[in-house]
């Protein structure tokens, strides 16, 4: 049996305080996803902290889902406490778990919300992903295109830009 982590801790809110140097954009569209997936999902990944002078945490990693919980009136969030570690150290670490990402197989991901979109229907998808209806439609579209078709033409659904196969 492995031990729990003692790093993580639920911490209030009220001790969680933004850091002023975190490099990701605002989105009045994406913070309103972000917060119907919250009102719907909960808590789903920790946010990364690090300690401060007098009790308080600095967010490393979660500014804007500690925002968004602030706005759904969470008291208490998981916390991964990375402890007293310096500047340098946070924005390295905040870089790393942001960047660290990979790509999604377009035709996995196509067929994942072609299924859901059956399910749920695209309005109720749209509301908490981090696509337009539109998106999410051109994504189903992918798995009934016809390849062999010449004259047709397909979206991008990341850049909505019409490509024709040669």
């Amino acid at each position: 049996m492995s031990k729990v982590d003692k790093r993580f801790k639920e911490i209030e809110i009220g001790k969680l305080t933004k850091a002023d140097w975190n490099y990701k954009e605002e989105d009045a569209l994406t913070e309103r996803k972000l917060i119907e997936n919250l009102r719907k999902n909960g808590q789903v990944e920790n946010i990364i902290v690090r300690e401060m002078k007098n009790d308080k945490f600095e967010v490393v990693n979660g500014n804007h889902r500690l925002k968004a919980y602030k706005t759904l009136g969470y008291k208490k969030v998981i916390c991964y406490n990375l402890g007293k570690i310096t500047l340098l150290a946070a924005k390295q670490i905040a870089v790393e778990t942001n960047e660290t990402r990979f790509a999604p197989d377009r035709i996995k991901l196509a067929e994942s919300i072609t299924d859901l979109a059956k399910e749920f229907g695209t309005q109720e998808l749209s509301a908490t992903m981090p696509f337009s209806e539109g998106e999410i439609n051109n994504l189903q579209n992918i798995l009934t295109y016809d390849w062999n078709d010449k004259a047709k033409r397909i979206k991008c659904p990341s850049c909505h830009k019409e490509f024709k196969k040669n």
